[in-house]
């Protein structure tokens, strides 16, 4: 029972990815619409229907409280990252701070990118709001834990 659930969650995790990753890695330059938003929607549909049906073990809670953790503290990270790669842009160390955000960028970011939709900002910001979406996600588990 636990397998369908997480595979629900995996499933919904790629396609987001799948459909997400063009327009968060050319925004503003290719818009992100509705198709966009609709992918968002059923990785965080999946990722919900995981946390509710899914957790059956201490494990399962350990997993997802650091999937979680990693993505707030990413969020930050990247919008960091933005704010000192405007200022180092073109140069070598910009280059290298810039570097280490794509991993986080791409992980946590680009399955929730559908959500800019709605607010149609900047890729630093935008990865901060995402860290507010998977800070309610590890509140949810957490709290999950104590029963």
């Amino acid at each position: 029972m636990n397998g369908k659930w997480l595979a629900l969650f995996i499933v919904s995790y790629i396609v987001a990815i799948s459909l997400n990753f063009f327009p968060s890695m050319k925004f503003p330059d290719v818009s992100v619409n509705g198709f966009h938003f609709l992918a968002t929607s059923i990785f965080l549909i999946g990722l919900s229907i995981y946390i509710l049906k899914g957790i059956k073990s201490v494990r399962d809670i350990h997993r997802l409280r650091l999937f979680s953790l990693v993505g707030v503290l990413s969020g930050f990270i990247i919008y960091v990252f933005h704010i000192v790669e405007r200022f180092g842009a073109g140069s070598f160390s910009g280059d290298i701070i810039a570097f280490f955000q794509y991993p986080f960028y791409f992980i946590f970011t680009t399955p929730m990118f559908g959500g800019n939709f709605l607010f149609q900002v900047d890729y630093g910001m935008y990865a901060l709001f995402t860290s507010f979406i998977y800070l309610i996600f590890f509140l949810w588990v957490r709290t999950k834990m104590e029963y």
